[in-house]
């Protein structure tokens, strides 16, 4: 069983710095979750409660996910290029510029004006 904090979040933080997320986490959401909650997290970045992952199906039985994964994601290696490609035009980006100059001076980004 994977253990979490009472207090733990899970969050996908790159949306902050106009960024996709990375690492297969849309992917593997995708396939966890219904797709229109996975957006919701993907774009707004809202943190997710432990309650809340356990209600999702997130956090789980060890094994049980192990042996889904294996069954379910054959296609995750085609979808981590995809995002990588992604992901290196997002850094080229002005609402990457935007992200991380927000996020140096603690601030909310701007993307209205990119």
């Amino acid at each position: 069983m994977i253990i979490v904090a009472d207090n733990a979040k899970f969050l996908t933080t790159f949306v902050s710095v106009g960024l996709v997320s990375d690492g297969g986490i849309l992917y593997l959401l995708s396939k966890a979750i219904e797709s229109s909650r996975e957006l919701k997290l993907s774009i707004t970045g809202r943190s997710v409660t432990t309650d809340e992952a356990l209600e999702l199906g997130l956090v789980a039985y060890r094994d049980l996910k192990a042996l889904n994964y294996t069954a379910n994601y054959s296609e995750l290696e085609r979808y981590l290029k995809e995002e990588t490609v992604a992901q290196s035009q997002a850094v080229l980006s002005d609402q990457f510029i935007e992200g991380t100059d927000a996020f140096i001076a603690k601030r909310k980004p701007n993307f209205s004006n990119n």
